[in-house]
């Protein structure tokens, strides 16, 4: 792969992805808890944009429609969801995270900062400090992701 000053927009955002996926998964696979990351994704998504359909939970993480209804019905079997029904659409559930479902998520982020914290803290304050930054650019860029 060419240098990163060399790299087009296209291969650093391609980098960018794959990159930050390692890491994510390695971090969650150190952090592992009793529920599935795909469940604890949902939980995140949830938790950031409130009361979702569970065809659009399936569509934003690219999962099948069954395999959500699964995950969310595991979801709601240990508490930490809810399913009501559609204002809109009577013969439809949104799905909400509850108080406890927050708790778990809060729970599974400090795991893996505990499970990715010895990483950094062999960094040097420089490179902590680009990494911050770049944890900011990337929270904008995926706000920008998911708005288009």
């Amino acid at each position: 792969m060419p240098t990163d000053t060399t790299l087009t927009t296209e291969q650093l955002a391609a980098r960018l992805v794959v990159t930050s996926s390692r890491f994510a998964r390695a971090a969650a696979r150190r952090a592992a808890g009793e529920h599935s990351v795909g469940a604890l994704r949902v939980l995140g998504v949830l938790s950031r944009q409130g009361g979702t359909r569970v065809g659009a939970l399936a569509a934003r993480e690219l999962a099948t429609q069954p395999g959500m209804t699964a995950t969310v019905n595991r979801l709601e079997a240990a508490g930490l969801v809810v399913k009501r029904p559609d204002e809109a659409d009577k013969r439809a559930a949104v799905v909400e995270i509850t108080a406890a479902g927050e708790a778990e998520l809060a729970r599974f982020r400090a795991r893996t900062g505990r499970a990715a914290g010895p990483v950094l803290d062999a960094l040097t304050d420089e490179d902590r400090e680009t990494l911050r930054r770049a944890a900011d650019l990337v929270d904008r860029l995926t706000d920008h992701l998911d708005a288009v």
